[in-house]
């Protein structure tokens, strides 16, 4: 989550953290860019299959297309406000995922209890030192998340726990291709960040989908 204290600065004022970005401009990371889409078309897909089954839902595909067009941005500008953003929209669906299937999941804590997780589960993110596994380890406590909520919704869930498990195991795909992005530059020179975002936008929708499932017996 933390990709700013990791970030490289260049000479040039641009931010280079990625094998596709040669030099400065907004096309200068075509593949990482275009493979946005699958967060935005994740989102609209959502909202077109499970509209009216829950108010949350609107909020839920409209943070999947913020995810989309926040890291878009960061893909295209590369500069200190575009990746806020992006770190920013990831964030709030975290923590909004988080809240709502500690209410769903774990109705006994309550609406404080389940402030107190998700607070918890975003500070962990962000307090775990960007350098290890290239800012990947930072992602670990969302996917602790994921498990977790799988388990508890074992026996009154189990829809929802097959969600959580997908989302769970493509997250666990996705990482892996977001850590070697950098090192394996000089053999793959563009990367394999994009496959990170066309996975991810899978593991958004399952995620949104699971949490669903908690009001869908």
């Amino acid at each position: 989550m933390r990709k700013l204290m990791a970030a490289n600065h260049n000479h040039a004022g641009y931010i280079d953290i990625y094998c596709e970005r040669l030099q400065p401009g907004l096309f200068d990371e075509p593949l990482n860019a275009i493979s946005n889409a699958a967060f935005i078309i994740a989102g609209l897909l959502f909202y077109r299959w499970y509209r009216g089954s829950d108010p949350m839902v609107p909020w839920q595909s409209g943070l999947m297309v913020l995810v989309g067009l926040c890291s878009l941005a960061f893909h295209m500008m590369a500069d200190l406000p575009s990746m806020f953003a992006d770190i920013l929209s990831i964030l709030f669906f975290i923590l909004l995922h988080v809240y709502l299937a500690s209410r769903r999941f774990v109705p006994q804590i309550g609406v404080f209890g389940a402030v107190v997780v998700a607070l918890v589960t975003g500070a962990a993110s962000n307090a775990i030192p960007p350098s290890i596994l290239m800012g990947s380890a930072g992602y670990f406590p969302a996917l602790l998340a994921l498990v977790i909520f799988g388990l508890i919704a074992r026996n009154q869930h189990r829809e929802a726990t097959k969600s959580f498990f997908i989302a769970a195991g493509l997250f666990v795909v996705s990482l892996t291709l977001r850590t070697i992005d950098r090192p394996l530059c000089e053999a793959f020179p563009l990367g394999t960040h994009p496959a990170w975002h066309l996975l991810n936008g899978m593991v958004l929708f399952f995620t949104a989908q699971a949490v669903l499932r908690g009001v869908r017996k």
